[in-house]
């Protein structure tokens, strides 16, 4: 319950403070939410795209200028700062500008995914009578519906977690371990098709968990299919936990014999196909490809050979690294720099020492860190052709490892329960809870001040006054941003001095 409060009161200072579309893609997302809210149906990959009034929105947002501490940008175009569109000028989106014409030029590459996040998008702003709002207004109401969806995940995590290891305290501690990745609040604060696939990638892996370690018949084959179903019906990145699903239907005791055990494998992964598993199928059959390409990127390119694949490994997991811990805007701002890839190096190692302490879950968890390696093993390979023939580094983007962080979490915490001893969990829980919290409010002054202070501005001289003049309900959303950030410190602490005072992990 803590972390959870910790977990939204971040969640919703994201929100409040991100400008807007300055998430990953969030004016594409965006588009195609609207397009389904207003009919327009799901274009073939690399047909779709933005409709006048969301082209209108990103003039009147500024995207198409530079924030004042950007680190990495197209061209040079004017600074952020000098751009003034106040939230009660802003247009609205109705049925006469939401659709594009045919002159349309700006791409939409989000229909190369299946299309249940922007359907539920949709019908949730048809209900809430979004259409003929202002843009902002539906993009708030957007957004807080993304945050809504991954509100649970601190939940699931520790219930996941509850399952592997003995101390409780070690569980509710992995709850805040989202808040140590300021990236993940970021996404979840914006709209994107990952926060769907995370819940449900989540849910996925705590149903397979618990299926192997409690046991379970057809009922349970039957409810986890569905969700690895539903996952794979939001986001490909999801289908790297096909092999924790398997492995959990076919393993898990509760039938008794072989053909028992495959008979619960066919049924839950017959019912993922029917309810999503077939969208790949149908790729493979219309376009010879698992997922075709939304955005013809190579158009215009000019062949820049001449890289190694050294040089290739070293970039990209830098920049895998960074974008996993925290690379804001549009991967314009940095958190921790190159210190991000020791973070990700201690998660990897801790991950892999699992495999040797796991007391006889040693499969499992092999079948869990199947899932982050075959995440890094398909980016690594979509763009190494990219980086060899033309310099460039596309789809390498740490968000894509957030399906896995329930298997990650799991993972690190079996390694930190049975190496750690237990009079030493009841000092490095609180240090660890603390820490989050402390890590979390750091990357939302990392990006304030790049989305708002000048180079040569002081931060409390400018930030509030000029992000009042961005985001919808002005000084009083900015001032709501710093009470939240506040209020998820005063949770961690509370957290950190319970297990402190209490010693609730040595309760075993």
């Amino acid at each position: 319950m803590i972390a959870t409060v910790a977990w939204a009161a971040i969640m919703i200072a994201w929100l409040l403070i991100t400008p807007a579309f300055r998430a990953p893609d969030e004016h594409v997302h965006f588009n195609s939410v609207i397009r389904l809210e207003h009919g327009g149906g799901w274009p073939v990959p690399g047909d779709a795209k933005v409709g006048p009034g969301v082209v209108t929105a990103m003039s009147e947002a500024g995207l198409s200028y530079k924030l004042p501490r950007s680190e990495t940008h197209w061209g040079n175009p004017p600074v952020y700062l000098h751009v003034q569109t106040p939230p009660e000028t802003h247009s609205t989106i109705d049925s006469d500008n939401a659709l594009p014409g045919p002159d349309a030029t700006v791409a939409d590459q989000m229909s190369q995914h299946p299309p249940l996040f922007y359907a539920i998008q949709a019908t949730a702003a048809r209900i809430a009578g979004m259409p003929g709002e202002t843009w902002s207004t539906q993009l708030f109401f957007a957004r807080l519906l993304d945050v809504l969806m991954m509100l649970p995940l601190p939940w699931l995590l520790a219930s996941t977690v509850r399952l592997l290891v003995p101390s409780p305290g070690v569980a509710g501690a992995t709850a805040f371990f989202p808040l140590a990745l300021p990236q993940v609040p970021h996404i979840a604060a914006s709209v994107s098709n990952d926060n769907l696939a995370n819940l449900l990638a989540a849910i996925a892996a705590w149903l397979a968990v618990r299926l192997y370690v409690r046991g379970g018949g057809w009922r349970s084959a039957l409810v986890l299919g569905l969700a690895m179903g539903l996952a794979a019906l939001t986001k490909g990145t999801t289908l790297v936990l096909l092999p924790v699903v398997v492995f959990a239907l076919y393993a898990a005791p509760g039938v008794v014999g072989r053909t028992h055990r495959i008979y619960r494998l066919a049924a839950g992964l017959g019912v993922s196909f029917v309810t999503g598993g077939f969208w790949w199928l149908v790729n493979i059959v219309r376009y010879g490809d698992l997922q075709p390409d939304g955005y013809k990127l190579i158009a215009g390119l000019s062949p820049d050979p001449g890289r190694t694949p050294l040089t290739f490994f070293s970039h990209a997991a830098h920049a895998v690294s960074e974008s996993f811990v925290g690379r804001f805007s549009y991967l314009e701002l940095t958190f921790s720099g190159g210190r991000a890839i020791y973070v990700v190096g201690a998660i990897i190692l801790a991950s892999v020492a699992a495999i040797w302490v796991a007391r006889g879950r040693r499969v499992l968890a092999l079948t869990l860190i199947a899932a982050p390696v075959l995440t890094i093993a398909f980016m690594f390979k979509s763009s190494y052709p990219w980086y060899i023939d033309y310099g460039l580094l596309p789809g390498l983007q740490g968000r894509y490892l957030f399906v896995c962080l329930v298997p990650l979490a799991a993972l690190v915490a079996i390694t930190w329960d049975t190496l750690v001893r237990v009079r030493w969990l009841w000092i490095t829980i609180p240090v660890l809870v603390v820490g989050a919290g402390l890590t979390a409010a750091a990357g939302l002054r990392v990006a304030l001040r790049g989305f708002y202070q000048g180079r040569d501005e002081r931060f409390l001289d400018v930030v509030v006054d000029r992000a009042a003049m961005w985001v919808p309900g002005g000084h009083a959303a900015v001032i709501s941003a710093f009470v939240l950030i506040a209020l998820a410190l005063a949770a961690t602490c509370y957290a950190a001095w319970h297990v402190r005072s209490r010693r609730v992990c040595l309760a075993e």
